[in-house]
């Protein structure tokens, strides 16, 4: 069954299970941002600034590529 959730003003299309994959995705892009961000740094930069980091200048970006891939076609309209 397919079913649409709203997410910050976009609509996510597409099951639970779409949606906990694509949740599951997006928690390793921002630990994989973390640990370059805080290598380049020389320290840990922390949750919250890398979480800042993600929503204000990469997450946006990374959604168009996973869509450009075609790895989750599905995702926002």
């Amino acid at each position: 069954m397919s079913t649409e959730i709203v997410l910050t003003g976009q609509h996510f299309i597409g099951t639970w299970a779409n949606y906990a994959e694509f949740i599951r995705l997006e928690e390793e892009a921002i630990l994989r941002l973390k640990w370059i961000e805080s290598e380049k740094r020389g320290e840990d930069i922390g949750r919250y600034h890398v979480e800042w980091l993600w929503y204000t200048t990469e997450r946006s970006k990374w959604i168009r590529g996973l869509q450009a891939s075609g790895v989750l076609p599905y995702i926002f309209s």
